[in-house]
């Protein structure tokens, strides 16, 4: 839970924003107006990695496939110049729970932005984990992690 401010306001999570479509990156700072304020909106690993390094967010959100930046790169070279705390965007369901494993704190297919963004990030800040529904899927027989 973010910390309030002296007017008892929640403050709203420092976030870096790094996909290679500008009207994603646009989407995801509209889904997350009212929580979040996104401090950097990047293209490119190398970007990102900067804009870790100068804004020291509390959450980075990374597309998993940017031009030659792929998968783990997104969790792995940030992490080579601090502590992050990493929601990844897939298209493809079945990788979801890979990036659990391969160091993010949460995932969320990209057909899931807009009901499951919002509690993926907070989750993240939290230190928890969390699962888009399209990983979890109708056979299950649970909700989410």
């Amino acid at each position: 839970m973010p910390a309030k401010n002296a007017d008892t306001e929640p403050l709203k999570l420092r976030v870096i924003v790094a996909d290679d479509d500008p009207h994603t990156q646009r989407a995801i700072e509209w889904i997350l107006r009212h929580t979040c304020t996104v401090v950097a909106k990047v293209a490119t690993g190398d970007a990102l990695v900067e804009a870790a390094m100068a804004f020291h967010p509390d959450v980075i959100i990374s597309d998993v496939m940017m031009p030659a930046f792929f998968g783990s790169e997104a969790i792995h070279r940030p992490r080579a110049v601090g502590l992050f705390k990493f929601v990844l965007i897939s298209e493809e369901p079945r990788t979801l729970r890979q990036w659990i494993e391969q160091g993010a704190s949460c995932v969320v297919h990209t057909m899931d932005l807009d009901s499951d963004l919002p509690t993926a990030v907070a989750a993240a800040s939290a230190g928890h984990v969390f699962i888009s529904s399209q990983a979890i899927g109708p056979n299950s027989g649970g909700g989410r992690h």
